[in-house]
């Protein structure tokens, strides 16, 4: 039987022998009491999630659009939809959708897709990693100077794909106000936004000094770093 249930950023999903599904719910009829579910591995929209504000945001391929106009015309909805990351910087990709029905689409960006990235499992109930609809499980764990690094390998490997990965773990801890930070490195950051499963982590003891240094994890598993610290890590400081 499928259990159902919501992700994180509130999108429905169902859970079926092993693998997660989301709500298709473009070219469904109006009044159909059938629903049709899409593999989220494998399906890149488009789908219907929620902002951390509760805003509709439309999915379609790893791009993210949100709600900008509502008109309706007899029982018709017309919606228009414009690229809620981008936006600001010039970007003009828009969906046209009638109802459930997508009728005109710009799908131009002019910057690259978000990773698509959360834990998953195999056929085998195999912990695993999904990037871009591609599975990778743990080859090796390595614990170096108090870095957890984790290496994670194609889960076609057998076929010849030699395609792997490199994730760095952290350490969620708290500061004397009970704020929630991350140590990584000996450096601690602290959390300055969070939208759906992206958030991003800025030093959380030198930023108002000039260290522009910021972690940015999505669903926990850290995808990028920037700038270098500005000083020493707070443990080494006091040695000094």
């Amino acid at each position: 039987m499928p259990i159902f249930g919501t992700s994180q950023d509130g999108t429905k999903v169902i859970l079926f022998s092993g693998f997660r599904y989301y709500q298709h719910l473009f070219g469904q009829a109006r009044d159909s009491k059938k629903r049709k579910w899409r593999c989220i591995v494998h399906g890149y929209g488009p789908f219907i999630a929620h902002s951390k504000r509760g805003n509709p945001i439309l999915v379609l391929k790893g791009y993210r659009y949100s709600l900008k106009v509502t008109k309706r015309f007899d029982k018709t909805v017309i919606r228009r939809w414009q690229c809620s990351t981008h936006t600001n910087r010039g970007c003009l990709a828009t969906i046209i959708t009638h109802d459930q029905h997508i009728v005109k689409m710009k799908n131009e960006h002019n910057h690259v897709q978000r990773h698509i990235i959360f834990e998953t499992t195999t056929s085998r109930g195999t912990s695993a990693l999904s990037i871009d609809g591609f599975e990778y499980v743990q080859q090796y764990k390595n614990n170096v100077a108090g870095v957890i690094k984790i290496r994670w390998q194609c889960t076609k490997r057998s076929l010849g794909c030699k395609a792997s990965v490199h994730t760095v773990d952290v350490e969620y801890i708290r500061s004397i106000r009970g704020k929630p930070l991350i140590k990584h490195e000996d450096y601690t950051y602290h959390l300055t936004s969070e939208v759906g499963l992206k958030a991003r982590w800025r030093c959380s003891t030198h930023n108002n000094r000039g260290c522009n240094a910021t972690i940015v994890m999505v669903n926990g598993l850290i995808v990028s770093r920037t700038g270098p610290h500005t000083h020493l890590p707070s443990n080494q400081s006091k040695q000094l």
